[in-house]
């Protein structure tokens, strides 16, 4: 896994649910 894959990733976890973000399957 691509380190900016994973900041992505930590990011979408933590503000997610919080800001209801629409993932986008091309950053992953």
């Amino acid at each position: 896994m691509e380190v900016g894959s994973y900041a992505v990733f930590l990011i979408v976890l933590v503000y997610g649910p919080s800001t209801n973000i629409d993932l986008d399957p091309e950053f992953f």
